[in-house]
């Protein structure tokens, strides 16, 4: 395991407070289970959405206001728990946030883009611009897979940052006419010798071999998706399904009674086992709106959102209506638990019906689920109180630890750059033990791992550690966090950056998208921008010469939303290799309004001559001049260029006065 070096930064100046050490003994999990129940029963989850008359959400049910009845039987309740997220329309992006953070309570979405026509994918883009541009919380994580068509840069593994996420869905083309991609309606039938795709008397004919390959492929991908959103933390979890036909209607499996299937079904069936017992909520959408042709095909999607308590946006145009009830159906519901009654493992439906007590209201759940065969019960629940090995592990960001994060590149050693990764952290939320004399302790592990666009996992440091607070510092770092800077190393491409902090009990996490610019080339480069406080920063321990030592005597804040009393400057570095001839590099720093006004910060040129003596960094560090600038939202940028060949590199980071 590669050790990180690390600084330890303390948010007000005392005695350091993090001591790096040996790593503490093994300590017995004591997680809080989310429910208890019987050996060998089968613990099912269903969420019910309840509107009025008038379809609003209601809120305040209790358990005893619900009844849940299985095969004809009443079920005992066992897991009882109301949910209701905020719906907060997220504003435009003035520039990408470089701070991300687990806090905040959003929705996870799985965007999934079938093979569809190149006409209906220009319509898709479309329409989940619009999504994302009107429907997207500012606490909401979502990943782009492809369902078909798929290759390794396509898509977008979770996150927050909607220009990614719009990046993922353009990188999806859809299939010209007369390709052999198109989806036939009943090609993953679980019914024997059914489909178009199959001849007479039940023998596929050559074209058809083509179509049943592409739909036990596609079968497959949607088992794989559906086995992944199980095992990914959260409450409701939904899948949006952008396609002309899945290929299977999914009341034949309701239906089915036991016969053999073919291994296109065989895949679907097991998609929809977990879809059903794992809580996915199914949404498809045909692009096509009401231009959406044929029965079977729209049908299809019908049928297995109703069978997974999603609903169906088909044959029209009113998708920002589909989108509003697709929100609200995730924002406000209720998570009931309970013991199937179910003992074999036979693959067949079964019946579950959700009713509410109160006159008046409507309920709209998941109607059974389906049972899987003898020993392909994959269905596991993820632990929602996980310690820090599991949040790392996570797709999206974990809870566990409150945490605000950001990453900034530098230059290295060779073509490795070194990675700043500032953390703040709620020192409650560590399990802090109360000692002798008042002052708090708790072991700390910090752990950061770096997946590339191939899904490689790049070997991560762990820092392990613990934390003491003195009494008299208590009460400051109760109320500011604890402030840890880190660091790891990467070569230049595009990565994800998992980072989780907490113990082997408790553990949070959070994760960045980042692009390593290669900082060994001769061309004009910048680091990334750091934004620092006024106040010194206490027990840095980064060794001599270290490439990021220039941020040690004042450690990188997260906080963006200053007041024109706070005093804050931004952080960065300009580097160039040897140029033949002599020239400049001119360096202007800016704010842009949110009305789009430009105003000036700061300006400077360096010569070639004094950037080589140097050692070809630029140094630049203006103040933001927060006192004179009215409330708002701003964007800070810094911008270079060369008069040697006219290269210009420019960074930003967004910021807001209260």
């Amino acid at each position: 395991m590669t050790r990180l070096r690390f600084a330890l930064v303390a948010i007000v100046a005392f005695a350091p407070l993090l001591a790096a050490q040996s790593a503490p003994p093994a300590q017995p999990r004591t997680q809080e289970p989310i429910a208890t129940f019987r050996s060998g029963v089968r613990a099912i989850q269903v969420d019910a959405v309840v509107t009025d008359e008038d379809g609003q959400p209601v809120r305040g049910l209790t358990e005893t206001d619900f009844e849940i009845i299985e095969k004809g039987k009443p079920q005992a309740i066992t897991t009882f728990e109301a949910v209701d997220i905020p719906i907060e329309r997220q504003l435009p992006d003035l520039a990408d946030s470089d701070v991300v953070t687990n806090e905040g309570d959003g929705r996870i979405y799985l965007i999934v883009i079938d093979a569809i026509s190149a006409e209906n994918g220009m319509y898709a883009k479309r329409i989940l611009r619009r999504f994302f541009d009107e429907h997207f919380g500012p606490s909401d994580v979502a990943s782009v897979m492809l369902l078909d068509r798929g290759h390794r840069n396509s898509g977008q593994d979770f996150t927050a940052n909607r220009r990614l996420l719009i990046k993922g869905i353009d990188s999806f083309t859809g299939y010209s006419e007369g390709e052999a991609e198109t989806v036939k309606p009943g090609s993953a039938s679980p019914l024997a010798n059914a489909g178009p795709n199959v001849g007479a008397p039940g023998v596929p004919t050559a074209g058809a071999e083509a179509g049943l390959l592409g739909a036990v492929n596609r079968m497959g991908r949607l088992m794989d998706l559906t086995d992944f959103l199980i095992k990914t933390p959260g409450r409701r979890k939904a899948m949006i399904l952008i396609s002309e036909a899945i290929g299977f209607d999914a009341t034949d499996f309701i239906d089915y009674r036991g016969t053999s299937m073919k291994k296109a079904a065989q895949f679907a069936h097991a998609a929809m086992t977990a879809a059903t017992r794992g809580n996915i909520a199914i949404y498809p959408i045909h692009p096509g709106g009401i231009a959406a042709s044929g029965l079977d095909a729209t049908m299809e999607l019908r049928t297995i959102a109703a069978a997974t308590g999603g609903f169906a946006t088909v044959n029209t145009s009113e998708f920002d209506a589909g989108f509003t009830r697709l929100v609200a159906e995730n924002s406000v519901y209720y998570m009931l638990g309970f013991n199937s009654s179910q003992e074999k493992d036979d693959g067949l439906y079964v019946p579950v019906q959700v009713k509410v007590k109160r006159p008046g209201l409507r309920v709209h759940a998941r109607e059974g689920y389906i049972a899987p065969f003898k020993g392909k019960d994959a269905v596991t629940r993820p632990d929602r109180r996980a310690g820090v090995e599991t949040a790392l592990a996570s797709p999206v960001p974990m809870p566990g630890v409150p945490i605000r994060a950001f990453a900034a590149p530098f230059r290295g050693r060779g073509k490795t750059a070194a990675i700043a990764v500032t953390l703040e952290v709620k020192a409650e939320a560590l399990g802090l033990q109360e000692s002798e004399g008042g002052s708090l302790t708790s072991p700390l592990e910090v752990r950061v791992l770096a997946t590339d666009i191939s899904a490689n996992v790049i070997p991560h440091g762990r820092l392990v550690g613990g934390v003491t607070i003195p009494a008299k510092s208590r009460a400051a770092i109760e109320r500011t966090g604890l402030r840890v800077l880190t660091k790891t190393e990467l070569k230049p491409g595009r990565y994800q950056l998992r980072v989780a902090v907490g113990s082997p009990q408790r553990g949070g996490s959070v994760i960045m998208d980042m692009d390593v610019p290669d900082f060994s080339k001769k061309e004009l480069a910048m680091s990334g921008l750091v934004i620092r406080g006024s106040g010194k920063t206490a027990g840095v321990f980064l060794p001599k010469g270290d490439p990021l030592e220039a941020l040690a005597e004042r450690g990188p804040i997260t906080n963006r939303v200053f007041a024109t009393s706070d005093r804050a400057s931004v952080y960065g570095e300009i580097y160039e290799g040897l140029v033949d001839r002599r020239h400049h590099i001119a360096i202007t720093a800016a704010l842009r309004s949110e009305a789009g006004q430009v105003i000036p910060v700061a300006a400077a040129t360096v010569s070639s001559e004094d950037l080589r003596r140097a050692g070809n960094v630029f140094r630049v560090e203006p103040q933001l001049p927060l006192a004179d600038l009215p409330p708002g939202r701003y964007v800070f940028s810094l911008e270079a260029k060369s008069t040697a060949d006219g290269g210009t590199v420019r960074r930003e980071i967004p910021f807001r006065v209260r």
